[in-house]
């Protein structure tokens, strides 16, 4: 835990301070190190990593596994979707070496689905459900638009060495399950730069 970790640098911190001979960026960097670290270790206590963190994560027992025979179905017929899905399946064999393909039906695989009923303003414009379980992923949103950060969200759970996972022995990638909710917590979102710190 982070009580455990703290220890080495508490220890070092009490014969640090004991030295006769202080630096002030000695010292500096010492106290840096001692407020970046607990978000370090905290950050890396997070199960998954995604960016950006989305606004509901529950995880799940087990993995769905990736290979050439998962199919894509779409459960809701448009052109939009089907270029947004197409976007999909090319990003997957580029990351992973995985290449799946498009069906009409199926219970099993990755399925597409556009909500067209119920309370469409939980999630928004933008936002999503991904539900990952061993047989099946479920990506819904209300516009093509929360598909395809769904879509981002879904890549993101395969490991950073996936192509080199895949061209191994089995042939099959696995992401954790979850269920997960996103969607933007503001209407909009913007950077600010201040050009005025900066005069050439």
């Amino acid at each position: 835990g982070v009580q455990t970790c703290a220890l080495p640098i508490f220890i070092f911190g009490t014969q640090f301070l004991k030295m006769k001979k202080l630096d002030v960026r000695n010292c500096s960097c010492f106290f840096l190190l001692f407020l970046i670290q607990p978000a370090a270790w905290a950050a890396d206590n997070l199960p998954i990593h995604l960016i950006p963190q989305p606004v509901s994560l529950v995880e799940q027992h087990g993995q769905f596994l990736f290979d050439h025979s998962v199919p894509l179905i779409i459960n809701t017929p448009g052109q939009e979707l089907n270029e947004t899905a197409n976007w999909f399946v090319n990003q997957l064999t580029t990351t992973t070496g995985v290449t799946i393909q498009q069906r009409k039906s199926g219970k099993n695989g990755i399925h597409l689905s556009l909500i067209t009923s119920g309370d469409k303003n939980i999630i928004g414009k933008e936002g999503y459900i991904l539900s990952v379980s061993p047989t099946s992923v479920s990506l819904k949103a209300n516009t093509i638009a929360g598909i395809f950060y769904g879509m981002q969200t879904l890549l993101q759970l395969f490991p950073a060495d996936a192509r080199t996972i895949f061209a191994g022995e089995q042939k099959r990638l696995g992401i954790p399950c979850l269920e997960i909710t996103d969607y933007p917590r503001f209407a909009w979102r913007g950077i600010m730069l201040d050009v005025s710190r900066h005069f050439f």
